[in-house]
């Protein structure tokens, strides 16, 4: 038997028989896997946590971008039901229509244009046409 110092007796002695060495591997071997245990178990919890965590921030981004979308539809639904009117107003009311071509410039058959100058076409005109007073010239 050799001498070995054994740290719960605290001196040194005859060394554990070779079933006391089994039993104390059996021991140490249960404490590295429960240790082992242990830590894979945090680790794997922090995981879960980390996701969880991720996910839920995704998700709530994602139900707040709905929300945006969701009232920026209602509203382009509201403008498109307006157009959609003014358009079924241009079709088939007859004022409108004359409203628009007027605007485009057109006349009807005898209607009288008057051009209304303002005073910078009114000095150009006036040097540049003839002066009925003067004799026609």
């Amino acid at each position: 038997m050799s001498q070995v110092f054994n740290p719960s007796l605290g001196r040194r002695g005859p060394g554990p028989s070779r079933a006391g060495q089994s039993a104390i591997v059996r021991v140490g071997t249960a404490r590295l896997s429960t240790t082992i245990y242990a830590v894979v178990t945090v680790v794997l919890v922090a995981a879960g946590f980390t996701y969880h965590r991720q996910t839920s921030w995704e998700l709530q981004s994602a139900l707040v971008k709905r929300q945006v979308e969701a009232s920026r539809l209602e509203a382009l639904t509201i403008q498109t039901e307006r157009v959609a009117a003014e358009i079924q107003k241009i079709k088939t009311d007859p004022r409108m229509i004359e409203m628009m071509a007027r605007d485009l410039g057109l006349i009807r058959p005898g209607d009288v244009v008057i051009k209304i100058l303002d005073p910078a076409q009114r000095a150009s005109h006036n040097s540049t046409s003839v002066n009925p007073e003067a004799g026609g010239r």
